[in-house]
C-alpha cells in the first residue's frame, strides 16, 4: 500500500470514528467535562495532551480517535461498543501503527507505518 492509498484509508477510518463518538457521545461531555465513573474530568482523557487546542484536537489520530475509557463502558450500546471493535480491527489489518501511538500525528504514523510495512 502507498502513502496515498494508506493516507485515504486513514482518513475514512477516522472519519468513521468521529461520527460514531458524535452520534452516541459515550463521554457525555457537558462544559468540557466528560462523566468518568461519575466524576467530572475536564477535557476528558485529553486534557493533558499537547495538541489539544481550545478549539478541540489539532492532529488526526486514530489511535485517539477510537479509544474509549473503560469507566463508561456500561453507558453505551452495544451497537457503539461493536462498530468501534469493528473500526479498531479493521485499523490494525491495515497497520498495527495506526491505533498504537496515542497524541501522534497523522503524518508521523503514515510514515512509520510504511517503513514497518516495507
Amino acid at each position: 500500500m502507498n502513502l496515498k492509498k494508506l493516507s485515504i484509508e486513514y482518513d475514512r477510518l477516522y472519519g468513521e470514528a468521529d461520527k460514531l463518538f458524535k452520534k452516541h457521545n459515550p463521554c457525555q461531555f457537558k462544559g468540557n467535562k466528560c462523566v468518568y465513573k461519575g466524576a467530572p474530568r475536564t477535557n476528558g482523557c485529553c486534557g493533558s495532551c499537547r495538541h489539544l487546542t481550545p478549539k478541540g484536537c489539532s492532529v488526526k489520530c486514530l489511535g485517539c480517535k477510537t479509544f474509549f475509557c473503560e469507566g463508561n463502558y456500561c453507558k453505551v450500546s452495544n451497537g457503539f461498543l461493536n462498530r468501534l471493535h469493528d473500526l479498531r480491527e479493521e485499523a490494525s489489518q491495515i497497520s498495527t501503527v495506526m491505533l498504537g501511538c496515542y497524541q501522534s500525528k497523522k503524518e508521523f504514523l503514515l510514515y512509520y507505518s510504511l517503513s514497518i510495512l516495507f
